[in-house]
């Protein structure tokens, strides 16, 4: 798998990803500008066939696919960390293996994935 970090992610959250075999894209490393848009990030996973990691709440709403709103990137794949900076290392490393399953679940119903990672909870979205 290959992944972007959006700029708000801490880069030990990265690093996990990468020690597990998978291909990081940096924020620094990315090329995006610092302070750029969500849709100008939403465009360049999508280029780098990368599932955008972000931290941002309006990523969420930007790929979501229901509800009134169209999404604007239905075909992004996201992991969402939507807990505490301070853990999102050690549950993204929990939850690496759930990531990798849906990912290949995703891949076989040629569908996104949609995972986010809370305090207490890892939940995915179908």
């Amino acid at each position: 798998m290959k992944f972007l970090l959006d700029e708000g992610v801490i880069v030990s959250a990265g690093i996990v990803l990468r020690e597990a075999g998978h291909e990081v894209i940096f924020f620094n490393d990315s090329g995006i500008v610092s302070g750029s848009d969500d849709a100008t990030v939403c465009t360049m996973a999508l280029l780098n066939s990368a599932v955008l990691v972000a931290q941002d709440g309006d990523m969420k709403v930007l790929t979501r696919g229901h509800g009134a709103a169209p999404a604007k990137f239905p075909t992004l794949s996201l992991l969402k960390i939507n807990c505490r900076e301070s853990e999102a290392p050690v549950r993204v490393e929990q939850a690496v293996s759930l990531i990798e399953h849906e990912w290949q679940n995703s891949q076989q119903s040629n569908t996104r994935m949609l995972v986010t990672i809370g305090n207490n909870v890892i939940t995915t979205h179908r």
